[in-house]
């Protein structure tokens, strides 16, 4: 693991959106399979599972963009140029 500049509250807000896009996965997985036992194909077998896996994935990556924790400093980063 890499050192981050983030502070205490920012940790938290990266680790409940990192829960959160988790219990969204969760959802849609178990959500696939009880349609599935309904008889309700939205996609094939494996393109279900890598659909509902980006989804999650695309979640998480959004919220982070949206609250500014990509783990680098952009003040240090302009410091550097000047």
């Amino acid at each position: 693991m890499g050192r981050t500049n983030l502070d205490e509250r920012q940790l938290q807000k990266k680790h409940k959106a990192g829960n959160q896009a988790f219990i969204l996965l969760a959802f849609l997985q178990l959500a696939d399979m009880g349609l599935q036992n309904y008889g309700i194909h939205w996609l094939e077998y494996p393109l279900s599972n890598y659909v509902i896996f980006l989804v999650g994935v695309g979640s998480y990556l959004v919220r982070i963009i949206w609250y500014g924790l990509s783990g680098t400093d952009p003040m240090q980063d302009r410091a550097a140029e000047i």
